[in-house]
């Protein structure tokens, strides 16, 4: 199966990344930040991988190589 992943994905990602948080990514595209979630939440399906931790109040993007990192979850 092949997955495509939007600039759009990959912007909001970048934008989540850059300001700390959903919410401040989401002031940036003047959306709401239930929009953004909804949109990283597809493309972690689609990819079938986790892209951010959400356990605590912040999510924290995931890296390689991070002990955080979870390989197959």
């Amino acid at each position: 199966m092949s997955v495509s992943i939007t600039l759009e994905a990959l912007t909001i990602l970048d934008a989540i990344e850059r300001r700390g948080s959903f919410a401040a990514a989401a002031g940036e595209f003047d959306r709401a930040t239930s929009s953004l979630s909804y949109q990283m939440q597809k493309l972690e399906q689609d990819l079938d991988i986790m892209i951010f931790d959400r356990s605590g109040h912040k999510a924290t993007l995931l890296r390689r190589g991070n002990l955080s990192w979870k390989e197959g979850e």
